[in-house]
Parts: structure tokens; sequence; C-alpha cells
């Protein structure tokens, strides 16, 4: 792995039973960089982002940030040295408020060597302040997305997973969501965006990988992607071929 990069994937397995979820799968990601990652369901795209997370441990192949292998580490300690994610099922805890739930994540998910966020202006950002004392239970569905999001930023990472974020979203909130990450990776941070809206993609990733059956079968500029005949095939579908 290169110094300058930050997250390093070498040839990354993870089995369930007789099934390789993730079949070698490798990739790089610098500082500020966004890879965005697609393919069919089954492809293996969150198994792969639950696994650099710490959800799933790995079978086979290597997670390295900022040069340490990282393959043993609970999410907690992931979260401290700055791996944070967002869930395709929003995860809060659903009888404490939206303040409550970003401050918890302030207070424990943050390296316990730096000083806690101020959460107020991340509220404000996110559309949240004027729901801060509202309980979780009670938003809506992007609300809920908008709160998991928060949540994970609260711990200040330097990497942030994104699981398929944006769906739900109506046409101007996709629009605002892609402006704020790309806001994120322009301060620094490195996302790695599982999602199957392509207009949501083009907007944010400078490249991206698509995955078949646990395996990359390209990685490039996302218009390139639309291009090659073996993504047509396999994840856009034959009536794009041609």
């Amino acid at each position: 792995m290169s110094p300058e990069n930050l997250l390093g994937v070498e040839r990354l397995v993870k089995r369930f039973g007789g099934f390789r979820a993730l079949d070698g799968v490798s990739f790089s990601l610098k500082a500020g960089e966004v890879l965005g990652l697609v393919g069919p369901n089954g492809s293996g795209k969150t198994t792969c982002i639950n696994t650099i997370s710490g959800l799933y441990p790995p079978d086979g192949g290597v997670v390295r940030f900022a040069g340490r292998a990282i393959g043993g580490l609970a999410p907690h300690r992931r979260a401290r040295l700055g791996i944070n994610r967002t869930f395709q099922s929003p995860r809060p805890f659903a009888s404490l408020t939206v303040r409550q739930n970003v401050a918890l994540a302030a207070a424990y998910g943050r390296n316990q060597g730096e000083a806690s966020a101020d959460i107020a202006p991340l509220l404000a950002e996110l559309e949240l302040d004027l729901l801060a004392e509202r309980r979780a239970e009670d938003l809506n569905s992007a609300q809920q997305k908008q709160l998991d999001l928060a949540r994970a930023l609260a711990t200040r990472p330097r990497l942030l997973l994104v699981d398929e974020l944006a769906a739900g979203l109506n046409p101007a909130e996709l629009a605002r969501m892609a402006d704020y990450l790309a806001g994120l990776a322009k301060s620094g941070i490195a996302l790695v965006v599982v999602e199957h809206l392509l207009g949501f993609l083009d907007r944010l990733t400078d490249r991206v990988i698509v995955m078949n059956a646990g395996r990359e079968i390209f990685e490039g500029t996302l218009a390139a992607a639309t291009r090659d005949a073996e993504v047509v095939r396999v994840f856009l579908g034959r009536d794009h071929a041609g």
C-alpha cells in the first residue's frame, strides 16, 4: 500500500458458509477521494463496507487504515481510529432525542485524545436543528438518514462509509446530499459510497468499482463504466447494450 493511501483493501475475502460474498476484492483510497461501489444486489457491496467497518471479520486478505492492519479491531475501536459509517436502515437510539443521539456519538465514538465536537453546527448543516428535541423514532425515513449521517460525522471520521444514503430521498434532497458529501471530501474526508442511483454517484464520485459475485469487474470513472461491455451486461442490463 502506498504511504499516501488512507485505506488499503487487499484480496479481501468474506464467506458465509460455502458462499463467498467477497472473493479477493482489492482497492485503495486517499484522503479526500470519493469511491463508489456499484453492482447488482448480492454483488458484495454492503458486505465490503461491513467488513471494513468491523461489523464482519474478514476470512482472508487485509484491511489497512493509515498503514495499520485493522482486521481484528472491533467497530468501536475503528471509530476511534477515524472510521465510521451509515446504514441502509438507520439504527438510532429510538427513544432518545436527535440531540442526545448525536451527543452520545460525539462523546463515545471519537478518539479519546480529541476534543468533543460541537454538535450544534452539525445539526444545522443537516437540517436537524429544528428537530433536535424530537425523539428519533418520530422522524421520517429521510430525517432518520440525516440523523444517521450526523451521528457518524460527530465522531470526526477520516474515512466515511456510506450505505445507500440516497434511497428514498426526493430529487432536491438528493442534490443537497450529493453536494454535502462532496463538501466533506473537499475537507479531506475519504468516502466509500454504496449506491444504486447513478445520477447521485455521477455528482459525487472520483471513480467507481463495479462488483459482481464478490469480485471487481471494473474500476474507473462512472462515465467509462457505462461504456464497458461487461458492466453493461452485468449491471446495467442488456437493454443498454448496443
